[in-house]
């Protein structure tokens, strides 16, 4: 918890009427306004927040203050409980929460829709549950997720009947009807502790997903370096919606920079401390997790866009030591010999050049970060793990251990002299990732193949399948993984705008099957991509970050993605200790 929250830590003990009690522990990852607002905040009334997360584009929190006070004094507010599920409902942003109403005896928690917070939990015989945002595991102890299907109120008077209840979001992402929602939430795993599930909240999505093919692509130019181009001067529908894209996609990462002090954190205590004649911060407070692939070739443009030109931006590149096979010059002789030249590595200075030329006026540092065999397995064994747990896959454990050491920051700037051997480790207290482009956005190969088993009705049904379970999938693992390093993980293409806009687009302006994948999938985001002047990312193909960067490639031992993680599993529980698993 300190490694998340490193600006103040608090614990606050509660012992209420009955036998029931509680202690409610915070630490704080300070980015709103001057001063750091220690956790659990507590009011005159004795109610309590421990909040983890961001109030964007609420035009009743000046973008220099901070937002935990305004959210505490607005829930203890509330006389009834649709009040305060309200409050919460009408959250746009990241979050999770646990708040304590004293005068009903209730605790509430919970996370958003998409679960871009973590919350985990387990639950101790009758009476006794925890709730955390990142555990070190013991072998006796089973941890899960909790589930971003609503908001749950724990009775503390051990009189109710409903000791627990779960109001479930009304919705899912692409827009389906609360019957459909409350099944999702009767089965076992979704619906834990034995909650009753009860009144559904809105969860704020304007608009469902497009399931109607229409007519289908309009026929397209020739696939030449003007492509891109001549679609936006001859298919007036297509350009439009690249602009409203490029509209709400901006405003979307406008939102999660306008609100964040502009100061690194190297610098940032002094800021704090209000000394006359410190001078302003000109490092990097500001990075995108970058392979110089689509999704973060156009986040870093629009952080551009935005951003004064006094900030520098940096640009986290991952590497996994791997080997490659030589020969000598007569074709001969063949080796094996240590490499960090990644297919992601390629692009990332491809892109690198590419931003430079299209926003000459900003500092862009490409942080090369190189993992060796010998750290990864260190590093897996000593921390990454508690930080994955309790995913358990090895595709949990391959992008876990990815984004962990991209986000770490620690390498060297590409291109950059140094008089000494120290790292660069990048001062940026905020990271931009593209999750959830590819789910909305078609990028995935296997929609490819959905549409060629079924079509339209395939390809919207595999595609809606994803959207809506990208909260149960992978961003718990991702927050715990980037909040590691004293940052904080920012989703753009998971905005709410965002996604409704583009729940409203035809799909064909998402996927169009008419034109190879590596202008087909995505294509919209590759129409904006063009539009903006990296015309090589819009035709740069999709690749997976654990085979990008080698990561799958740094150890033996593989096997399919969706397979159990057997390393994983034995450092949580002892090797061939699997009780417990269901």
């Amino acid at each position: 918890l300190r490694r998340r929250g490193p600006d103040a830590c608090h614990v606050e003990e509660v012992e209420v009427p009955g036998e029931a009690k509680f202690a409610l522990c915070a630490t704080v990852l300070g980015l709103r306004g001057p001063n750091v607002a220690v956790q659990p905040v507590k009011d005159e009334q004795g109610n309590l927040l421990a909040w983890n997360g961001e109030m964007f584009g609420d035009p009743s929190v000046p973008d220099t203050e901070c937002d935990t006070h305004v959210l505490l004094e607005r829930l203890s507010h509330c006389t009834s409980e649709p009040e305060l599920l309200s409050v919460m409902s009408h959250i746009e942003g990241p979050w999770a929460f646990v708040y304590y109403k004293r005068n009903t005896q209730q605790l509430w928690f919970g996370r958003d829709v998409f679960g871009r917070r973590s919350l985990l939990y387990r639950k101790e015989g009758l009476d006794n549950i925890a709730v955390v945002s990142v555990v070190s595991p013991r072998p006796s102890e089973h941890w899960r997720e909790l589930p971003a299907n609503g908001i749950y109120c724990l009775s503390l008077t051990p009189t109710k009947s409903s000791w627990l209840r779960l109001f479930p979001w009304d919705q899912r992402p692409t827009g389906g009807t609360f019957k459909l929602w409350r099944s999702w939430c009767d089965t076992k795993t979704s619906c834990p502790l034995n909650a009753t599930v009860t009144d559904s909240i809105q969860s704020q999505f304007s608009s469902a997903l497009n399931r109607e093919p229409g007519n289908g692509p309009p026929p397209m130019p020739p696939l030449e370096e003007d492509f891109f181009r001549k679609v936006k001067e001859e298919h007036e529908e297509i350009r439009n919606a690249m602009v409203q894209l490029d509209s709400v996609l901006y405003e979307a990462v406008r939102r999660r920079l306008c609100n964040h002090t502009t100061v690194c954190r190297s610098c940032i205590p002094h800021h704090r401390k209000g000394i006359p004649g410190v001078p302003q911060c000109s490092h990097a407070s500001v990075a995108v997790l970058f392979s110089g692939g689509l999704d973060c070739m156009v986040i870093a443009a629009m952080c551009a866009r935005f951003l004064p030109k006094r900030c520098p931006i940096d640009l986290l590149n991952v590497a996994f030591e791997h080997e490659v096979q030589v020969t000598d010059s007569e074709g001969k002789t063949k080796q094996y010999v240590k490499s960090y030249d990644t297919p992601d590595r390629v692009t990332a200075r491809e892109g690198l050049e590419e931003l430079r030329a299209a926003f000459p006026e900003h500092e862009w540092n490409l942080v090369e970060i190189d993992v060796s065999t010998e750290e990864l397995q260190s590093q897996r064994t000593r921390h990454i793990r508690n930080l994955i747990y309790p995913l358990n896959t090895r595709l949990d454990d391959s992008l876990g251990c990815a984004v962990w050491f991209a986000a770490r920051g620690q390498g060297k700037i590409f291109g950059a002299e140094r008089s000494d051997d120290a790292p660069y480790v990048s001062p940026a207290r905020i990271v931009f990732l593209g999750m959830g482009a590819d789910e909305q956005l078609g990028g995935y190969i296997r929609y490819w193949k959905a549409y060629k088993h079924s079509h339209w009705e395939g390809l919207i049904g595999e595609m809606a399948l994803d959207i809506n379970r990208i909260a149960k999938r992978n961003l718990g693992r991702d927050d715990r993984v980037v909040s590691d390093h004293g940052r904080e993980a920012r989703l753009p293409y998971l905005d709410k705008d965002v996604v409704s806009f583009v729940n409203r687009l035809p799909i064909w302006m998402k996927l169009n099957p008419n034109l190879p994948d590596y202008v087909g999938g995505k294509f919209l985001l590759r129409m904006l991509a063009a539009d903006l002047g990296l015309n090589e990312a819009a035709f740069r193909r999709k690749r997976a970050m654990q085979f990008g960067s080698r990561v799958v490639q740094a150890e033996p031992s593989r096997g399919k993605g969706s397979d159990i993680c057997e390393e994983l599993v034995n450092m949580y529980l002892g090797p061939n200790d699997h009780s417990g698993d269901d």
